[in-house]
């Protein structure tokens, strides 16, 4: 509900609704959340995601008010009463053009880089002590050095929707946002859809 607004203007509405559906249920066991959802179906306050929908949470970057809600569904099972942290995958500190020198990265790919540097596929929900110990140190390392068991390193990957058939190094930043937006679509369509 969070990431479709319904509760933006005119709340009141969406709370009508719902308390209509929710006084008529007969069964006080079960949240009637698929009677709520027909209820909107079709109506400017639908909760119901649609294949643009779905391809619009990509639209959200670091510091974006409803990036955290886009990442907490890629990660049902975290504590929320810990501190997380919404961490660049890449190292934000990676994309400035004297450090794509440094690393090798082609003049023509400058453009992508820094458009998605911020972006959801290169952002990940990381407790605040994790966060903090990888700081500024390359990713690729920071997970060899972090995860020296191929099955913990396996386990990270797959629990972060980190594409394990790719290299993962700076100088294929292009092609690991295609990769990991794919793995991460399939998880948005399964759970919003």
């Amino acid at each position: 509900m969070l990431l479709k607004r319904v509760f933006g203007a005119h709340p009141e509405n969406v709370h009508r609704g719902m308390r209509e559906v929710i006084s008529y249920e007969t069964d006080i066991e079960l949240f009637p959340i698929d009677k709520i959802i027909d209820r909107f179906k079709g109506t400017e306050k639908s909760i119901t995601f649609s294949d643009d929908d779905i391809e619009n949470l990509f639209f959200y970057k670091y510091g974006q008010p409803y990036t955290f809600s886009a990442l907490s569904v890629l990660y049902p099972t975290l504590d929320y009463r810990n501190k997380f942290h919404i961490d660049h995958i890449f190292l934000k500190s990676l994309f400035k053009k004297n450090a794509f020198e440094k690393k090798g990265i082609k003049t023509s790919e400058h453009e992508f880089y820094l458009e998605n540097c911020n972006c959801l596929a290169n952002l990940q929900l990381m407790e605040e002590l994790p966060n903090q110990e990888k700081s500024d140190t390359d990713f690729k390392e920071w997970l060899q050095r972090t995860y020296p068991n191929d099955q913990e390193r396996k386990a990270y990957m797959n629990k972060n929707f980190i594409p394990d058939n790719i290299d993962l190094s700076f100088s294929n930043f292009e092609q690991f946002i295609k990769e990991r937006q794919l793995l991460m679509k399939k998880v948005f369509e399964n759970v919003l859809k």
